[in-house]
């Protein structure tokens, strides 16, 4: 499975340093070519690539839509490393640290230009769908972008309001991404949709498992600051699994640490939030949630319609993308 991945991988890398041929303004291009070679899980790329590879046997076709999902997910990455004012972004600068606000602005404008500049190889019929299937994924992001925004600055959430905002902050774009690989593959609506709602449930658990590592990862593997979401007051399942199942002491305190009011200081902040999270069992219940949305992603695996093999084989990466340390 891992030799697998990397030769996608591989595959991609290679593509997109041979799209990275613009220079001119330096200003404007330098950011884009820096951020989309620091790295990144390429989890988008890889479960198109694949998806077509397995469907098609015929990589190459899937490398246009690959470079295009990756360009989208990047650009939202800038834009949202100056929402939430980051200062890394996998272990190095972001690009409104490295340069300044408005080159990240515009830089992350372009790079969700330019992805749909990537499309245009496709015939006309599969552009008109990829197209639009794009577009209503792009409308997704900056809705569930807004409702993250909106939910860190009340004191509470439900569960169903938070899984609703992250399937389309993050689940929509890896299940755009996997349907993408099936249509370019030759699949119609119907069986490309499978696809589709395999990659919902697989975006849900990443997303959890995104929020997990932050308060509970290690910072040298996961690349960014621990408990950055805390800091940012963000109502994550750690968060809402806690104030439902906490004591009246405990809920106060959670309530007053969240509080844009509060003057503690960010070390002890992590560190106290940190504490009533484990004491209240909040990592055990989202390891659980982890696993149950897993179930979903095999469920939906075993209607794939390709051989129980290959089936195999999306069941390894599930697992490699939901256990992972970064």
């Amino acid at each position: 499975m891992d030799v697998l991945i990397l030769k996608y991988e591989k595959l991609f890398n290679d593509y997109l340093d041979e799209n990275l041929n613009f220079n001119d303004p330096k200003n404007l291009y330098g950011p884009i070519k820096y951020f989309m070679r620091i790295g990144g899980k390429r989890v988008r790329p890889v479960l198109l690539i694949m998806t077509c590879d397995i469907l098609r046997k015929n990589i190459n076709k899937a490398l246009p839509a690959a470079i295009c999902v990756e360009f989208l997910h990047n650009f939202t990455l800038v834009h949202d490393d100056i929402i939430d004012k980051s200062k890394l972004r996998r272990g190095k600068q972001t690009i409104h640290e490295k340069w300044d606000l408005n080159t990240a602005i515009l830089s992350g404008d372009l790079m969700n230009i330019l992805s749909y500049q990537f499309l245009q190889p496709y015939s006309d019929k599969l552009f008109k769908k990829l197209s639009i299937l794009l577009n209503e994924t792009s409308v997704k992001l900056c809705v569930g972008q807004q409702w993250d925004i909106d939910y860190s600055q009340i004191e509470k959430t439900t569960r169903s309001n938070y899984i609703e905002m992250i399937r389309y902050k993050t689940s929509e774009l890896i299940a755009c991404s996997l349907k993408m690989g099936a249509l370019i593959g030759g699949l119609s609506n119907r069986y490309s949709d499978l696809f589709y709602e395999y990659g919902i449930n697989l975006g849900i658990a990443f997303q959890i498992q995104d929020d997990y590592l932050d308060i509970f990862g290690r910072k040298k593997i996961f690349g960014k600051k621990i408990g950055t979401d805390i800091l940012e007051n963000k109502k994550t399942l750690l968060y809402i699994n806690t104030y439902e199942s906490s004591s009246v002491n405990d809920k106060k305190e959670l309530i007053k640490l969240y509080s844009s009011t509060n003057n503690i200081d960010s070390k002890t902040k992590i560190k106290r939030v940190k504490e009533i999270f484990l004491k209240n069992g909040a990592d055990k219940k989202v390891l659980k949630d982890i696993m149950k949305y897993q179930k979903k992603c095999y469920e939906l695996i075993n209607n794939f319609p390709i051989e129980d093999i290959k089936k195999k084989l999306y069941k390894n990466l599930t697992d490699k993308i939901l256990f992972r340390e970064k």
